[in-house]
């Protein structure tokens, strides 16, 4: 799998079976899965209530996650403090 991606309570995956899959954060449930036919082994962006994922073949899908507020991981890599979810280094 991926790593992964922190939105809205939820967990965002990629996986090698090509699977985008959407946990929830708190109990791990699986909430949704979507199936793109190509191994994800990149951490997934996710936007306005879609989810980007890019596959190992080189292939970028946008995949509709059903909620607006799915929104706030806009970039590939890096880490959490870009949510907010960390608190920032002061040098």
């Amino acid at each position: 799998m991926s790593p992964p991606a922190l939105v809205n309570g939820k967990m965002f995956l990629g996986a090698a079976d090509g699977s985008l899959i959407c946990l929830s954060a708190d109990s791990g449930e699986i909430l949704w899965r979507v199936a793109v036919g190509e191994p994800i082994s990149f951490q997934p962006a996710v936007a306005e209530g879609r989810g980007f994922v890019s596959t190992e073949s080189g292939s970028l899908f946008c995949i509709e996650t059903g909620d607006p507020n799915d929104d706030g991981w806009f970039m590939w890599g890096a880490n959490a403090a870009h949510t907010g979810t960390t608190a920032a280094v002061k040098k």
